[in-house]
């Protein structure tokens, strides 16, 4: 069974180096702004930790190139050898493309954080959402938002914040034995249009593999990366 520690405890200190790491590694945010927000015990219940995400349209004119070119710059500084199964899908938007659950928590995220070029968001990378497929996630995520009233509103990862994540805490998946992680933020289709896949990232053969799966298997090797929209 594949195994996961928190990545670190759930507090906002350490944000700054959070910040002057990707600004390091990605040219595109030295001027990128940032304010972290003060949390609420409740939006930080569920969470890891606070995670420092730059708005994908700093990198790119639409959503699919942006996550070309972080992947780009993954496949440059990762200590391990990266295995993209599914590269020449990652820029086009007949093969990746938001979730509209996802989408509609950035849009709420940034009305937040309206002066931000850095979205601060409380996440967690998988334990909470382990050994179910990438759809049961989503709709068990879907009902908890009913159910509160829309007051609590976790979503998906997709792969841009996954990676991101995987810049600051490459930890987090540095063996086998680590849970592999769903990215049911995205909806990804081998067959053009047919949108019945998630990215994932994965640990074989001694390195990172990134490829496209069915969204309704379930494995105890996977785990659903989420964020909580703040409150």
């Amino acid at each position: 069974m594949a195994l996961i520690s928190s990545v670190c405890a759930p507090a906002v200190s350490g944000i700054d180096w959070q910040l002057d790491k990707l600004r390091v590694i990605i040219p595109e945010l030295q001027n990128a702004k940032a304010v972290c927000p003060k949390f609420s015990e409740e939006a930080l219940s569920g969470a890891e930790s606070i995670l420092a995400v730059p708005k994908w349209r700093l990198l790119a004119s639409d959503y699919n190139s942006a996550v070309f070119r972080i992947v780009g710059v993954l496949s440059e500084i990762s200590e391990w050898k990266l295995n993209i199964r599914c590269l020449d899908q990652l820029a086009n938007p007949e093969h990746l493309r938001r979730s509209e659950r996802s989408e509609r928590a950035f849009d709420r995220i940034s009305a937040i954080q309206p002066e931000n070029d850095f979205l601060m968001i409380p996440f967690q990378s998988g334990r909470h959402r382990r050994d179910i497929s990438a759809r049961k996630a989503t709709e068990i995520m879907e009902e908890e938002s009913r159910r509160s009233l829309g007051f609590h509103y976790e979503f998906g990862f997709g792969l841009f914040e996954v990676v991101i994540m995987l810049f600051l805490f490459p930890e987090r998946l540095a063996r086998r034995e680590d849970l592999w992680i769903y990215c049911a933020g995205d909806e990804a289709a081998y067959n053009p249009g047919r949108f019945n896949h998630v990215p994932t990232v994965s640990f074989r053969d001694g390195g990172l593999r990134l490829s496209f799966q069915g969204n309704t298997g379930a494995h105890l090797d996977y785990g659903v990366a989420t964020g909580f929209v703040p409150s």
